[in-house]
């Protein structure tokens, strides 16, 4: 299941669709009262905060596709290119997205905004378009990483040297240092999702001996369950919120995303899908998947606002991802009603 006639790399499309629920998922619950107002006493908070720690990949396994397909073709991949395709569908869709949203606020979430407060909006975007700005910096930086990457030992090095604050990230929930808790609060986020950016392009394009592979793999259940575990006990206590046990600063997000990466590409490679299923796989990654990462938190938050929707009250654990399909059909027919517009289609989505 590695490629189809259009050379696509399948286990990417089956990443960005698996990631794009994910994301969803994490907008579902962080939305709700009950999550928001750290509701320890609720049994739904615990359900909640399960989805919330089981979707932490999603949006480093978006960063290490894009990674692996930039960074693996520099001869494609050129200077001119990144920013005259790139950067620039990147900057027509932040532009667009960003006025939408800020129109959408001012119409039906927040009529009583002011001018400065709709400039804000526009200028920096709803609150899931940090991806956007992040994948920006990274466009503008791969022909530099193209430098790097082209030595597998230049790379490893610079790998394991972005892993230090990532290491740290996790350790001090157990051991804190204030001067170097200062440190990393400085350089911790640049490094978080560069490594992913980087990472994705090594375990793209080098074979993991399958030993390695089993290490990796117990690595990320391991990373899994403590998160899980973590996540439920130490808020609790008052030692630390589950959005800093599951940041993606942290080793334990890393060595999960890298699980399932891993796992994705040689899971691929022993199963042989019909036509049947990879066509529309590959069709709503190519077509959809960009635009409903972007749309979909109008959905959700309409939901909410609108009081449609709330997570929190006596609801079942399967009703959670129920919700998670309904909003990615809805997002994904409204991207696909706007890929009808070819403007929209080329610059936006």
């Amino acid at each position: 299941m590695e490629s189809n006639r259009s050379n696509r790399i399948l286990y990417f499309d089956f990443l960005k669709i698996i990631s794009a629920l994910a994301v969803i998922l994490i907008h579902v619950c962080g939305e709700s009262d009950v999550w928001n107002n750290n509701d320890y006493a609720n049994p739904q908070w615990n359900i909640i905060c399960l989805f919330m720690t089981l979707s932490r990949f999603s949006v480093p396994v978006f960063f290490m596709i894009s990674g692996s397909l930039l960074l693996n073709n520099p001869e494609k991949y050129s200077i001119k290119r990144i920013f005259t395709h790139n950067i620039f569908h990147i900057v027509t869709a932040l532009l667009f997205w960003s006025a939408f949203y800020t129109v959408a606020d001012k119409l039906i979430f927040n009529p009583a905004a002011s001018p400065m407060d709709m400039l804000n909006q526009l200028i920096t975007g709803k609150v899931h378009m940090w991806y956007i700005f992040t994948l920006l910096l990274f466009y503008m930086i791969t022909p530099l990483l193209h430098k790097i990457v082209e030595n597998k030992s230049l790379e490893r090095y610079f790998i394991l040297l972005y892993l230090i604050p990532a290491v740290y990230g996790f350790s001090q929930f157990f051991i804190s240092i204030p001067i170097v808790n200062n440190l990393y609060k400085n350089f911790g986020f640049a490094a978080s999702y560069l490594i992913y950016y980087v990472s994705g392009h090594y375990f793209y394009k080098y074979e993991i001996k399958k030993s390695r592979r089993y290490v990796i793999y117990a690595l990320g259940i391991l990373s899994l369950a403590a998160t899980v575990l973590m996540s439920e006990i130490l808020p609790k206590k008052g030692i630390a919120s589950a959005y800093t046990i599951g940041d993606r600063l942290n080793i334990n997000i890393y060595l999960i995303s890298v699980a399932v990466f891993v796992f994705a590409k040689y899971a691929s490679a022993r199963i042989n899908l019909s036509e049947k299923i990879t066509r529309p796989v590959s069709w709503v990654s190519r077509q959809l998947t960009f635009g409903i990462y972007l749309i979909h938190y109008f959905f959700v938050e309409l939901a909410y606002k609108k009081g449609w929707l709330n997570v929190g009250v006596n609801v079942s654990s399967l009703y959670i991802p129920l919700l998670v399909l309904l909003f990615f059909i809805v997002s994904a027919a409204a991207i696909f009603v706007v890929s009808r517009i070819p403007v929209l289609k080329k610059y936006v989505i």
